[in-house]
């Protein structure tokens, strides 16, 4: 396949890290575990992101300490009522609604 001047190219940067090939039928789920972490959202080579370290350690210290301050955290919601985004470019929720001390007691 040749891309002659003048072609449109679009990246659909919201695959990346979900190849069925490499991840199974998990490959939709988020899973900050997963063993298979190669990918290229932060760049390659000269082009690769400067502020990568910056929000590795932000994720890094932040998630453990969301958990450790709201061990009780839920999802407000069901899980298949999270709304996409709506973008292409970005691979995540519009809202993540939570009860961050648990879901409160239902009267009966």
């Amino acid at each position: 396949m040749k891309i002659a001047k003048g072609d449109v190219i679009l990246i659909d940067f919201a695959g990346v890290g979900r190849d069925p090939a490499v991840h199974g039928e998990t490959a939709d789920d988020f899973d900050a575990l997963r063993e298979e972490k190669t990918h290229l959202s932060f760049g390659h080579g000269v082009h690769f992101c400067l502020g990568s370290r910056l929000a590795k350690s932000a994720w890094m210290s932040g998630i453990p300490t969301l958990f450790e301050r709201f061990p009780d955290i839920e999802l407000a919601i069901e899980r298949d009522e999270l709304v996409g985004q709506g973008s292409f470019v970005v691979n995540g929720h519009a809202t993540i609604p939570v009860h961050p001390y648990g879901a409160p007691e239902r009267k009966a």
